[in-house]
């Protein structure tokens, strides 16, 4: 089964992302933000066994993709365990 998120990603800084972001959209941005890639999670069913968060896919249900997991996952069914690994932006210090 291929993953919709190895398919293609959204952009954040698309227009389509940018319009969707108001109060009336369906997508959950709260969910979103708090379950990025590269995040350290863990099953609630299977304590110990860690997985990264591989991707959130709004539109899907489950929307969470793990890697080394072949199917998606909700919110309740994992526990965040670390985010240190969570790249949020790339940041590029100029100098002057």
């Amino acid at each position: 089964m291929v993953k919709p998120c190895s398919i293609a990603a959204i952009s954040i800084v698309s227009d389509w992302v940018v319009e969707a972001m108001d109060e009336f959209s369906p997508i959950d941005w709260d969910e979103m933000f708090e379950y990025l890639p590269g995040t350290l999670v863990e099953l609630v069913d299977q304590p110990g066994v860690v997985y990264e968060i591989e991707c959130y896919e709004a539109m899907m249900v489950p929307p969470i993709w793990l890697k080394g997991d072949p199917r998606p996952r909700y919110p309740h069914a994992i526990r965040i365990i670390s985010r240190q690994t969570t790249q949020v932006c790339d940041l590029e210090w100029a100098i002057a």
